[in-house]
């Protein structure tokens, strides 16, 4: 019978800090750097939202006096005025 040399001497252990305990916190790490990218990615999505919306109202106010002009020059110019 042959001697074959143990391969448990080789393996990492998973009991007290071994492979297994990194792996557990890299893959902590990973998703918390995941859930910082994403709160990130909400957080400029909701900046882009805000600025939206002001533009919109920004918009809204500027046809509102652009109609006010237009109506000021029909009645400047209407034919019951010439």
């Amino acid at each position: 019978m042959m001697n074959r040399p143990s391969t448990l001497s080789a393996r990492p252990s998973t009991i007290n800090g071994g492979s297994g305990t990194s792996r557990a916190a890299q893959g902590s790490n990973a998703v918390a750097a995941r859930i910082l990218e994403k709160r990130q990615e909400w957080e400029a999505v909701n900046a882009l939202e805000q600025t939206t919306t002001e533009i919109k109202t920004l918009l809204e106010n500027l046809a509102n006096q652009a109609n006010i002009m237009a109506d000021g020059g029909q009645s400047l110019f209407s034919p019951s005025n010439a």
